[in-house]
């Protein structure tokens, strides 16, 4: 008799139990099941590992003893909609807020300040990181949060249904969501940092573009995980 420590941990994730829960009572199980198999030996037993498993305990009676505990499950099992449709929105506030406020702060610092223009050339580098920074936000940013949803849902073992509106609401939030840094390119040149929101002409191939990236890894990794046999 083999104890199914993999089928156990896979039924407690598709039951909403959090990840991180789910790693500490199969490591409490693995060590317990060692201390029996240890005694069962010292005390002769023919087959020490089977006498083990079977005084560990049932599956199913494992099983509910987390399943039960209401306190145990995860946010994205208690509610999807909070992890999927909210978390997303709050992080491209959070990134627009901290890049605006990183951009500005390194201009103020770096680049030689007369009133509000420069008096200075603008460094290539500072010049090229701001590239860098407009072409996250306008491509990047969405895929970095897509793989986030992509993770959660895995990590979880979520049903399709939310990982997926998950997935279209980040694509629409990372189109939508214009932030742009221009840079001063000569001296007592106005440099300025742009946020809004709109639907421009390349929306439905940017929000496809992450789509089509996003959604097939989803489904590959999702059906790379072991089946559960109840």
């Amino acid at each position: 008799m083999v104890f199914p420590f993999e089928r156990l941990r896979e039924r407690l994730l598709i039951a909403g139990v959090s990840p991180r829960h789910v790693r500490r009572y199969m490591a409490e199980l693995s060590d317990h099941a060692a201390d029996l198999e240890a005694e069962a030996k010292r005390a002769g037993h023919p087959e020490p590992a089977a006498r083990a498993l079977q005084r560990l305990g049932r599956p199913d009676d494992l099983a509910e003893a987390m399943i039960g505990r209401s306190e145990l499950r995860a946010w994205a099992a208690r509610a999807p909609w909070a992890v999927f449709l909210l978390a997303p929105g709050l992080a491209v506030a959070a990134i627009d807020v901290v890049t605006i406020v990183g951009v500005y702060v390194m201009a103020k610092l770096i680049l030689p300040q007369a009133g509000d223009h420069t008096v200075g050339p603008t460094p290539q580098w500072f010049a090229a990181l701001a590239a860098a920074i407009n072409l996250f936000h306008a491509y990047g940013m969405s895929l970095l949060l897509g793989a986030g949803v992509i993770i959660v849902a895995v990590r979880q073992r979520m049903p399709p249904l939310w990982p997926i509106v998950g997935l279209i609401a980040v694509a629409i939030l990372g189109t939508i969501n214009e932030l742009h840094i221009q840079v001063p390119v000569a001296p007592y040149q106005h440099g300025e940092i742009s946020l809004g929101a709109g639907i421009s002409a390349p929306f439905a191939f940017r929000a496809g573009l992450d789509l089509l990236l996003t959604l097939p890894l989803y489904f590959v990794w999702r059906r790379r995980l072991p089946a559960l046999t109840l």
